[in-house]
């Protein structure tokens, strides 16, 4: 079995690797993106995370709830909370590669030019004495599901999401990418956008083992159209915030 520490070598690799497109905004697409074993022990830890998701019609409705709670089944878990938490094995194991110090550093590293030109400098440089607070997100979505476009909480430095699923694409569970319709629209994370006020320029398809990680910007619009009846989707987002 390879070691955890050859793991977390294969991933920083991988996300050294990631070839970056500019338009609409920086982002980032490998296929294949972490070492096979890691990933079909990834995939196949997913149904038992599933059975432990609440029946949707158990779920109140509420400000927030389509998005968040009545669709989408979810569990976080951040370097504070690893050792307490209850997942099966295989996403524990990811969740500790992920947050490592090796792969956290590589990420920022990808991606500190685009933050710091979408911001005047990075926050590190020009707010010092914060600190880099990574997490992974273990998602899986329901049908009904969508999320509209946004550019996520101002915070947040990057994201990356890898989606987990059958080697085929299926572009209707994937994740758009938008430029506004409204030219010079920039957003500070906190506004939300309808798609009638998006173009859309780009739908990365989700596709088991493809990564999609991207800088937050205010132009880093992206959003998920509603997930299809008989459809779901299944992924894990890794993001690291800044916080002072």
């Amino acid at each position: 079995m390879t070691s955890i520490q050859e793991e977390i070598r294969d991933v920083s690799a991988a996300i050294s690797a990631l070839p970056l497109a500019e338009e609409p905004f920086v982002h980032g697409v490998a296929d294949r993106f972490l070492p096979s074993a890691l990933y079909r022990q990834l995939s196949d830890a997913f149904p038992d995370f599933e059975r432990t998701a609440a029946d949707p019609g158990d779920v109140a409705d509420g400000d927030g709830q389509r998005a968040f709670e009545r669709y989408r089944h979810r569990a976080t878990v951040t370097p504070a909370t690893l050792r307490s938490a209850t997942l099966p094995r295989p996403m524990l194991r990811f969740a500790a590669i992920a947050l490592s110090n090796p792969v956290v550093e590589t990420w920022i590293r990808k991606f500190t030019p685009a933050i710091a030109a979408a911001r005047d400098g990075t926050p590190w440089q020009t707010h010092p004495g914060g600190t880099f607070e990574p997490g992974v997100e273990f998602v899986a979505d329901r049908t009904g599901y969508e999320l509209p476009p946004h550019t996520d909480g101002a915070l947040k430095l990057l994201t990356a999401l890898m989606y987990v699923g059958p080697d085929e694409e299926d572009a209707e569970i994937g994740t758009c990418l938008f430029e506004p319709v409204v030219p010079g629209t920039v957003s500070d994370g906190d506004q939300g956008y309808t798609f009638d006020s998006m173009r859309e320029v780009r739908r990365v398809a989700s596709r088991g083992n493809r990564c999609l990680a991207f800088a937050r910007t205010p132009v880093s619009f992206h959003g998920v159209r509603q997930v299809a009846a008989g459809k779901s989707r299944r992924l894990v987002q890794f993001s690291i915030k800044y916080v002072l």
